[in-house]
């Protein structure tokens, strides 16, 4: 019998290629012991496992990454309130109050979630999702509504696209 795909296993190969430099932004831009963990290096063949993991334990990784990437994120935040937008009442209502379920404005939203994850890995995907309906109901009656979050670019593990360019299908965890 031949042995079965897991759809967890799929990657598409720029995903396969990038995946560690991209996860080492993120961990960079994030700082900690997690960054330390996974790439801290012993000094030589001579530091012994003991001295190497003592070093580790004391070894401090500032944020720097995040304060120069967070400084270049306020600035462009500061110039989003002078973005106007034009459409559906329903629709600038919608984005002036919460478009994240969590009462961010879309400006927000794009400050705090978006702009960091392009400052540090040049790409961001942003999900227009909507929550489920019950059986039989229909978004009127239930009076669901669509919201967005973002994903970041080490997170999507496969994509394709169609005839015109547009994404036919995203594969993220």
């Amino acid at each position: 019998m031949a042995d079965k795909l897991k759809i967890a296993e799929i990657k598409h190969p720029e995903y396969a290629l990038k995946a560690d430099e991209w996860r080492k932004w993120m961990l960079a831009y994030e700082s900690g012991s997690e960054f330390v963990s996974a790439y801290l290096e012993r000094f030589s063949k001579r530091e012994t496992k003991p001295d190497f993991e003592t070093r580790k334990k004391l070894t401090y990784n500032p944020p720097h990454a995040m304060a120069v990437v967070n400084s270049i994120r306020d600035a462009m935040a500061v110039k989003m309130s002078e973005v106007s937008r034009t459409g559906d009442p329903v629709y600038l209502k919608l984005i002036s109050e919460d478009v994240d379920l969590y009462r961010q404005t879309m400006a927000t939203f794009l400050a705090v979630e978006v702009l960091p994850l392009l400052l540090s890995q040049a790409k961001c995907y942003v999900v227009v999702d909507a929550p489920p309906m019950s059986a039989g109901m229909t978004r009127a009656d239930e009076n669901g509504r669509p919201y967005v979050y973002a994903v970041g670019r080490e997170r999507v593990r496969s994509w394709s696209y169609d005839g015109r360019g547009a994404f036919s299908s995203i594969l993220f965890t």
